[in-house]
């Protein structure tokens, strides 16, 4: 087949270095340092590259660039309709340029151009996070690509850190691109069947255009409670006001988006799979030495790191 050669004792050989995969007879053998190549049903994240024709061109890191059609996102509202000339003209108004969403592959042309939709409420605009990018082939394919901290690992919150931190606060999005990310679980609601981004700062849940993710600015909320009576007033015991506590809790918001998102990038770096399991057991080592975010990366931490995965492949083997 393409990509293989015969050796001198006569046995079949591939000729690219890479993960290998087996369906029932046929093995192939996936490039470490391959674009992304799309296939249906994945969930991708991407970044909106350019608007025009009543599509939107999504970077995906793959040969060729993702087709989001207005038709295959929901209006404002869930209103079913056929899209009209007004809805072109209110295109930036669901998606922008330099916006990062999260979309489904709905087909694949013979040409490589990638079909999108966000039809679905669990997909659509992302904010509030940091966009990690990795080699594709490290996201594995698995059941669930919204990862909750709180789900895989109940209870789990990092004492170390200015703020102590907790975890079990922050979600992960993985993208089958290799693009991945890191955001406040509040933003979404694991528990719900439609697994769907929330909007806490909203009693009614207004949905934005497009059917696109909701999410929670705890740096808004922090400013409002700050501006509302001139600052909050002290607590009978001389306690914090409220508006330190709000901004308190944006800190250790963002240090746990921190820690979890620099957890990732050094998974990546070793070339390990990037797991729900990989990323906990990572965040679990970052507590236990009490190892700042920006320390994460670093050579000494990377070591341990590689240490903790020989030890557990040696336990599981």
């Amino acid at each position: 087949g393409h990509g293989t050669r015969v050796d001198a004792q006569g046995t079949l050989r591939s000729t690219v270095c890479g993960s290998v995969e087996r369906v029932n007879k046929l093995v192939t053998v996936r490039p470490v340092k391959a674009r992304y190549t799309a296939e249906v049903g994945d969930v991708v994240v991407g970044t909106v590259r350019e608007i025009s024709g009543k599509r939107w061109k999504v970077d995906l890191r793959s040969w060729s660039d993702g087709i989001l059609h207005l038709s295959a996102v929901n209006l404002p509202g869930g209103v079913q309709r056929r899209r009209t000339w007004e809805d072109e003209l209110n295109m930036r108004n669901v998606f922008g340029e330099g916006d990062v969403l999260c979309a489904e592959v709905q087909s694949v042309h013979g040409d490589g151009t990638v079909a999108l939709h966000t039809r679905n409420a669990k997909y659509g605009k992302l904010r509030g996070g940091q966009l990690v990018q990795v080699p594709a082939f490290l996201v594995k394919r698995q059941k669930q690509n919204f990862l909750s901290l709180v789900a895989l690992d109940e209870g789990f919150s990092a004492g170390s850190g200015a703020g102590g931190a907790n975890l079990g606060g922050v979600a992960v999005v993985l993208g089958y691109n290799g693009t991945i990310w890191v955001c406040d679980a509040s933003t979404l609601d694991l528990r719900s069947s439609s697994k769907k981004f929330l909007d806490d700062t909203d009693t009614d849940e207004e949905e934005e255009g497009g059917g696109e993710a909701m999410e929670t600015d705890h740096g808004d909320a922090a400013d409002n409670a700050a501006d509302a009576g001139g600052g909050g007033a002290e607590t009978a015991g001389g306690g914090r006001t409220e508006d330190g506590k709000a901004h308190e809790s944006h800190g250790s918001a963002l240090y746990s988006i921190c820690t979890v998102a620099n957890i990732v990038r050094a998974l990546g770096r070793l070339s390990l799979a990037i797991t729900g399991e990989s990323i906990t057991q990572g965040c679990r080592l970052a507590q236990s030495l009490k190892v700042e975010p920006h320390s994460i990366c670093e050579d000494d931490f990377l070591e341990k790191l590689v240490e903790q995965e020989a030890l557990r492949r040696l336990t599981v083997g």
